[in-house]
């Protein structure tokens, strides 16, 4: 796909500029750099002059590289399967240092702050886009047949048979349900439970040791990492264990399994494994907001996160790896995808005249937004020819493989952080009470009207320590409902196509529709 520009703005607040800068500090210092493949990040100019120099004695330090544009301007590629890729080589900069005892440039801080807000941006902007919801079924069969086989000896014909098996595929087809996507997402980030990737080709979790010190007589925690200006940030994440691996796996696959919300804590696993929100208000309106099978999760204590998305994103600006990657990925929730599937296969099986089990899958496109460091060694491991000749000839298993994967310096991984989309959600009804039942709610709310009788809600009510909730968006069994019909006839009439049906056919098998050229798919 031709490469799209985005211009990114840039906040004119230097309020979350986390670094100071003293005498004799070292700050980022840029050097030449690698003209990018596919993303091209220019630097924002702290001064209106780019040339100017700051004098130290005799020696000049350059405050900017000469010729650093104040517009910013991404560009990036985007695969067969929707995800954005960026492959980058200005953000490994901020890695650099400058040198300098002159307080006067304390506004150099600014280039490395603005290098993770244009990651941060580009991120959170190409992340607010939708992903795609497909569902695919696919069935096939195997039939067993015989040929014969003819040859001559001697002077001789000799016949053998042979039996052989033969897949037959019968549908193969793809639904899009991103339809039922509500609008707006929710920006979340890893609990400090879970085991992920934080800068480092391992599964690591957060691991900040719990300290106090006495203020104005009171014992109160002690921010380990406050207040580090040093080289490297300090990070308290270790190596996951086996068991924190497990349960982050199984943490994973339930959430899929079940539609749960990242930051819904699930009964059975470890909490902080559930994801964070940043924002008090949005934390707030999150509360007993997720949907999924019933008693199955807290979601009424949404945790804070202990580092923010934007000081991941000044991290990975920050750090000096080679090989690194930043993957920011997005997520659907509210319905049961595992009874979803099962509900699809029975309804296929059912009209299937095969006894082998058909296949029905559900999956997301266009959900990961990377970007990934631009150098030497990504530029060999995407070269098929050269990567080919240095593995023949041993240079790359000997030599590279090892100081990417085990040299501290070598390579990093950060999967910290994603997008949320609901498919359904309790949403808090304004007019309600606390402590008021959803029973009592429909009965205040409808007294107005014309009394028939009791009668259950149109619209699904729970009671909740802040009032009563409606719930909001199509449920799994209402899509089903208006597709089901069309599943079934798409399995009978052995359809198979890998572009995605995105609308239901209102009927099938009526009688003339294959005739003066027409098919069912057209109507």
């Amino acid at each position: 796909m031709p490469a799209e520009e985005v211009p990114v703005p840039l906040s004119p607040s230097l309020s979350a500029n986390p670094f100071t800068i003293t005498a004799d500090s070292e700050q980022p210092r840029s050097q030449s750099s690698i003209d990018p493949v596919i993303i091209e990040l220019s630097h924002s100019a702290v001064t209106n002059d780019p040339t100017a120099q700051s004098q130290k004695g005799d020696e000049a330090v350059p405050l900017l590289p000469s010729g650093e544009s104040t517009v910013r301007q991404v560009k990036y590629s985007t695969t067969p399967s929707g995800d954005i890729v960026g492959k980058d080589g200005r953000l490994k900069r901020d890695g650099e240092q400058y040198r300098s005892s002159d307080p006067s440039l304390a506004a150099l801080a600014l280039r490395h702050v603005s290098e993770g807000e244009t990651l941060y941006n580009f991120v959170t902007t190409h992340g607010s886009s939708r992903p795609y919801l497909l569902l695919q079924c696919k069935g096939s069969h195997r039939e067993w047949r015989t040929r014969k086989h003819i040859r001559y000896e001697d002077g001789k014909t000799i016949t053998s048979t042979e039996t052989y098996s033969e897949m037959i595929n019968d549908f193969d087809f793809t639904i899009e349900a991103s339809e039922a996507i509500l609008p707006g997402s929710i920006t979340w980030l890893v609990g400090d439970r879970e085991a992920t990737y934080r800068g480092r080709k391992r599964l690591e979790v957060d691991n900040t040791p719990i300290m106090v010190t006495e203020v104005e007589g009171q014992m109160v925690p002690m921010d380990l990492e406050a207040g580090n200006t040093g080289k490297r940030s300090t990070t308290w994440s270790r190596k996951a264990t086996k068991s924190e691996k497990e349960a982050s796996a199984v943490w994973r696959k339930r959430r899929e399994d079940w539609g749960y919300a990242p930051w819904a804590l699930i009964r059975g696993t470890i909490r902080g494994t559930e994801g964070c929100v940043e924002s008090p208000e949005t934390r707030y309106q999150l509360q007993y907001a997720a949907n999924g099978p019933f008693g199955m999760s807290d979601d009424g204590e949404i945790s804070s996160p202990s580092k923010t998305l934007r000081q991941w994103t000044d991290e990975y600006c920050a750090s000096p790896k080679l090989a690194k990657d930043f993957t920011f990925q997005k997520v659907v929730h509210g319905w049961n995808m595992d009874s979803l599937r099962q509900a699809v296969g029975s309804a296929i099986r059912a009209n299937y005249p095969h006894r082998d089990e058909p296949v029905v899958s559900i999956r997301l496109e266009a959900s990961n937004i990377t970007v990934q460091s631009n150098n030497w060694y990504t530029f060999i491991v995407s070269n098929r020819w050269i990567l080919g000749f240095m593995w023949i000839t041993a240079i790359f298993p000997l030599f590279i493989w090892p100081f990417k994967q085990f040299v501290r310096s070598g390579s990093g991984e950060w999967r910290v952080a994603g997008c949320a989309f609901a498919l359904t959600k309790w949403e808090h009804l304004s007019d309600s009470a606390p402590g008021e039942t959803a029973e009592s709610y429909h009965q205040r709310t409808t007294e107005t009207l014309v009394d028939t009788g009791p009668s259950a809600p149109a619209t699904p009510l729970k009671a909740t320590s802040k009032g009563v909730s409606k719930l909001v968006g199509e449920s799994e069994t209402q899509w089903l409902a208006r597709w089901e019909e069309t599943i079934v006839g798409y399995v009978k009439q052995g359809y198979m196509s890998s572009v995605p049906i995105t609308q239901p056919l209102e009927s099938f098998g009526r009688a003339g529709d294959n005739l003066d050229g027409r098919h069912p798919l057209s109507s």
